[in-house]
């Protein structure tokens, strides 16, 4: 994704060490380390990090030391340690539903900051309107591409549910996945994504 080039010239610009939260399966994490950068990995799902593991393991001995992966609550850590950078790409935040849990994120990043360090975190720009539009119950593809075992994937959201009161909408990933031996199979990953408009960001 097109992201990974920006978090890599952040990382350039900003410097390391650099803490990654809601790290997934390593997808950013493994390529700044990939480039000389010290990065830890912080995600509470034991099944992506596992993931991210595997890929750590397929770096070479230098590129493995520079990843640490820690399974922990982003609203509950202490690391020990201080960064100069602070990543959520990719809207991990907007999984925190409740402006409490936001803010003892947003807490525990103040802790962890070096003095000049830098949060960047990613969040999209509502459209009042826009986002509750009944078109995007609609599946909206989103990448397609095939894996390093020969499957063919292609994947897609919608969204299920609206919630305007409680500013969220019940999203929908789904992975639509041919197999080599062409078995297909569709994967459909579902929770909650709380939205925010700009002045409760600024």
């Amino acid at each position: 994704m097109q992201d990974v080039a920006f978090y890599r010239d952040a990382a350039r610009e900003l410097g390391d060490p650099v803490l990654e939260l809601g790290c997934g399966t390593g997808r950013i994490a493994i390529s700044l380390a990939q480039m000389g950068k010290r990065v830890t990995g912080l995600d509470l799902s034991e099944r992506m990090l596992e993931h991210a593991a595997r890929k750590r393991a397929a770096l070479n001995k230098q590129e493995r030391e520079r990843v640490h992966l820690v399974q922990a609550d982003m609203t509950q850590f202490a690391l020990g340690e201080k960064f100069q950078l602070i990543l959520i790409p990719f809207r991990p935040f907007q999984h925190l539903l409740e402006v409490r849990d936001q803010m003892a994120c947003l807490d525990c990043v103040r802790k962890h900051l070096r003095p000049a360090g830098r949060l960047i975190l990613d969040v999209f720009q509502t459209d009042a309107e826009r986002i509750h539009d009944p078109v995007h119950m609609r599946e909206s593809s989103l990448v397609e591409y095939r894996s390093h075992d020969g499957k063919q994937v292609r994947i897609s959201e919608r969204v299920a549910a609206f919630h305007r009161a409680e500013q969220r909408n019940d999203v929908e990933m789904i992975y639509a996945v041919e197999h080599p031996d062409g078995q297909k199979e569709r994967l459909v990953f579902a929770w909650p994504l709380r939205y925010f408009f700009r002045y409760e960001v600024e």
